[in-house]
């Protein structure tokens, strides 16, 4: 984003007074972009012009702050609110609770839901999501149903998030029974699995080696209606190519393209460093100068790949681009391949 002064100076020079509106633009912005000191900034600059902060700026800087870890300036900020007669609404009390949960305080997590009402306010569907989530980082995947269980009492149901979250956490303790409980509580209670859930499952049954099932969960997506994502193939390709199976993993790839889903570099680091585990470096590099000239720019898994997969082995790339000295040290496989799920989005 611009920087600040020269921004608000360019509105001043054009005749536009800078109002609340451009001023929580403004915050937002700099919020998304995880740059909260310069979103304080602009808050700092907003009070000093004599114009007051709305709901929407203080809930854009508190959950700015709170993402990044920043809680105890959210709260400070809470507090603030309350002084000037402007009380925090659900939003605002989430915000604060997601930073207490994505540092793993989960004792002041629950404590902060516990206090709500002294703003009257009720905890609602993202509150216990918030909760759950914070548990299944921790793997206390105990306390995340019981959180679940909790929704119930205040008469709030789940939501297909919520089942997300709890079924990435049992996958990733490896409690598949609890998943399939999870699942058939889904279809009874009428909530729609949707492409965070079937992403999750592929993942999870690919991980497992079985990758037949991953495949009758691809066709059943396409059924319902749900477009797969890139992560969605390259997971099943990951599969197939840890099994040994690069026939299988070429002909979803040429599924994966006959839905409009070009192959990403992800895709093209998978192939490349199961070819090079097999000894198929001709293969392997002619995957790579295909992917160079479908214009995909290489990551360090690829230039890792390469190093380790091609050059320790002996055999060097007829590509003028790659050189030593762009190798860096970095894991081989993509968040995107991992059997280690990234956080859920709440």
């Amino acid at each position: 984003m611009y920087h600040i002064d020269a921004l608000l100076k360019e509105m001043v020079e054009a005749g536009i007074s800078p109002n609340v509106v451009t001023f929580n633009v403004l915050v937002t912005g700099y919020c998304q972009d995880s740059n909260t000191a310069a979103a304080v900034r602009v808050f700092e600059e907003m009070k000093q012009q004599g114009i007051a902060p709305s709901m929407g700026t203080y809930n854009a800087l508190v959950w700015g702050l709170c993402s990044e870890g920043k809680v105890e300036e959210g709260v400070k900020l809470v507090d603030e609110m309350q002084d000037l007669g402007l009380p925090p609404n659900v939003a605002t009390l989430n915000s604060v609770l997601n930073g207490f949960c994505k540092k793993g305080i989960m004792v002041d997590a629950e404590n902060w839901v516990d206090g709500m009402a002294q703003w009257n306010v009720g905890p609602n569907v993202v509150t216990y999501n918030t909760l759950i989530d914070g548990y299944r980082r921790l793997g206390k995947m105990k306390d995340a149903a019981a959180v679940k269980e909790a929704m119930a009492g205040k008469g709030i149901s789940p939501n297909v998030r919520t089942y997300n979250c709890l079924i990435a956490g049992f996958d990733q303790s490896g409690d598949w029974r609890s998943v399939s409980g999870l699942l058939d509580e889904m279809k009874e209670k009428g909530v729609r699995a949707d492409i965070v859930t079937y992403n999750t499952l592929i993942g999870a049954v690919c991980c497992k080696g079985e990758i037949r099932k991953a495949v009758k969960l691809l066709d059943e997506m396409l059924m319902v209606g749900l477009e797969p994502e890139h992560r969605t193939y390259n997971n099943i390709i990951n599969g197939y190519c840890e099994k040994g199976n690069i026939k299988s993993a070429y002909e979803i790839r040429t599924r994966m393209e006959k839905g409009r889903k070009r192959a990403n570099v992800v895709t093209y680091n998978v192939f490349i460093k199961h070819l090079c585990r097999m000894g198929k470096m001709e293969e392997a590099n002619e995957l790579l100068n295909e992917m160079l000239e479908k214009g995909l720019v290489p990551n360090k898994v690829t230039y890792e790949t390469i190093k380790e997969g091609m050059m320790e082995k002996g055999y060097v790339p007829d590509v003028p681009a790659v050189q030593p000295s762009a190798y860096v040290s970095v894991q081989l496989f993509s968040s995107d391949i991992s059997c280690n799920r990234p956080p859920l989005l709440l």
